[in-house]
């Protein structure tokens, strides 16, 4: 099984609601990276299977993970129905979730550089 096949099916066993990434092998600088892109879905907030909703669900703050407790819980659901201030019409308003625990990122070069 490729590593791709072993990423998209540790998202889908793993995370509730099951999301859909998006996963591409990269050639960067004489190497592979598989990169993987998450649209934020209608079903967010996303939480670990095995840990269930309640204490499941991360955010990113900085470069740490940090575990989402009640009330922050509430404002994501907020966040993805679009009622909180600031967040309407907005679909990523609040993008982080358990899956960007698991997706491995790869941030892609901008124009003219190689």
């Amino acid at each position: 099984m490729g590593m791709e096949e072993r990423l998209a099916n540790l998202i889908t066993d793993n995370i509730l609601p099951r999301p859909v990434p998006e996963l591409e092998m990269l050639s960067w600088r004489g190497t592979h990276v598989l990169a993987v892109q998450v649209y934020p879905s209608a079903g967010r907030p996303h939480y670990l299977k095995r840990a269930g909703f309640e204490r499941g669900v991360y955010v990113r703050v900085g470069s740490t993970s940090r575990h989402a407790d009640q009330e922050l819980l509430k404002e994501l659901r907020h966040f993805a129905r679009g009622e909180a201030s600031g967040a309407k019409g907005n679909p990523c308003a609040f993008p982080w979730s358990a899956l960007a625990q698991l997706a491995i990122l790869c941030r892609r070069e901008p124009p003219g550089v190689r």
